[in-house]
């Protein structure tokens, strides 16, 4: 290490191993075992102390009462050093002693789609009349909770009737990179993990049904039906009798 180069170390305030009980001899007995366990270090160079009690920054000039501050000072005697006040401001508030009382705001931030989710509730009348049950009592209607504003059913995300966030989940869960424009089993596999509505299968269903991009690219998951023969001809009239039904026809 180079002669003269300041070391500079932060007072820690000391756990079981200290017996004193004022922060100051704490943070006093701090020091001192720092300067014990690294004075190899501190032997031919100068050390900053720099420490969050501001009133060992002057303890040279301190009237000397407690035993911890005679031990201290004569340890400090042997080394070029300079105490400067370091503010800690990461300690625990709880734990600093204060004479007034603040009080202070808390705010909470809430995820955008919690507040979609509530918005779906507003006009829509089986979640107002849900609303309005487990308000009262939680127990009032089985497998369903309210908590957060958020209706539960069997522990998924209820989605009401109003606003467009139905149609955005049935886009997330079929057309995103998630789902791959997979069919109507398994995109409605994914969704009822997290979400329900009523006839929510149904929906899904018909969504996967009317989407272009489906109806162009995938072919029928049916069997081939085979090239066309031609009916073997009867030996004699009337041994074989065929019918075609049309149906749907206009009336005339």
């Amino acid at each position: 290490m180079q002669s003269g180069r300041p070391i500079s170390f932060l007072s820690r305030t000391l756990g079981p191993k200290a017996s004193a009980t004022s922060t100051y001899e704490k943070e006093a007995m701090a020091i001192l075992e720092a300067l014990n366990k690294w004075k190899h270090y501190f032997a031919s160079t100068s050390i900053i102390i720099k420490t969050d009690q501001q009133s060992l920054k002057y303890i040279q000039d301190q009237r000397l009462v407690e035993g911890v501050q005679h031990k201290l000072l004569v340890k400090l005697l042997r080394y070029n050093y300079r105490m400067e006040y370091k503010e800690n401001k990461v300690a625990y508030a709880l734990s600093r002693v204060s004479h007034s009382v603040h009080t202070m705001a808390i705010s909470a931030v809430v995820p955008v789609w919690m507040e979609q989710v509530s918005s779906s509730y507003e006009e829509d009348n089986q979640c107002s009349e849900l609303l309005a049950k487990l308000t009262i009592d939680p127990t009032a209607v089985p497998n369903h909770s309210f908590h957060g504003g958020i209706i539960r059913n069997k522990g998924k995300i209820w989605i009401g009737n109003t606003g467009t966030l139905r149609q955005q989940l049935l886009d997330s869960f079929h057309k995103s990179a998630l789902g791959g424009h997979s069919g109507e089993r398994a995109t409605y596999k994914r969704m009822k993990l997290l979400f329900y509505w009523p006839q929510m299968q149904q929906q899904v269903k018909l969504y996967v049904k009317n989407c272009p991009i489906c109806q162009k690219n995938k072919s029928e998951n049916v069997p081939y039906p085979g090239l066309l023969s031609p009916l073997p001809v009867p030996e004699m009239a009337w041994s074989h009798v065929s019918m075609d039904f049309v149906e749907g026809l206009p009336k005339s």
